[in-house]
């Protein structure tokens, strides 16, 4: 079995209240995407679904052959930075960390170090797993 595994994460920030822009003033940043509420999901086909809520998208920008640990640890370390902002957003917003990450085969595990952990502890966002298995 050909070996093409991947590995990234990105940081989504959702809300009903805040666009894009008001979140990329209040952080600083710009995202790597993002989108408006009621825009369509597929602009090229108008029977799309349209989005149910703003979001704002910071991907990791790393190698996607990098473990996802480091994805996550490179994410957290921009919300550290900004836990005044996050903490400001919190209120009206969604944060989390969305990982992705592909398997060969049909069956594999993942961990976190304690490290992590406490650091994830210590910031208001959630982290979700996609995993994505290759035949």
């Amino acid at each position: 079995m050909l070996d093409d595994k991947w590995q990234t994460a990105s940081l989504r920030i959702t809300s009903d209240k805040l666009d894009s822009s008001e979140i990329t003033n209040i952080l600083g940043q710009v995202p790597t995407c993002s989108c408006k509420k009621g825009e369509l999901m597929s602009p090229r086909n108008p029977k799309s679904q349209r989005h149910e809520e703003n979001k704002w998208i910071l991907e990791s920008g790393l190698d996607d052959t990098i473990i996802y640990e480091e994805h996550i640890e490179y994410l957290l370390s921009f919300v550290e930075t900004k836990i005044n902002e996050i903490m400001q957003l919190k209120e009206q917003c969604f944060i989390e960390i969305i990982c992705a990450l592909s398997i060969n085969g049909n069956q594999a595990s993942f961990d976190l170090t304690p490290e992590i952990i406490k650091r994830l502890s210590a910031v208001p966002l959630g982290i979700i797993f996609d995993i994505y298995v290759n035949e």
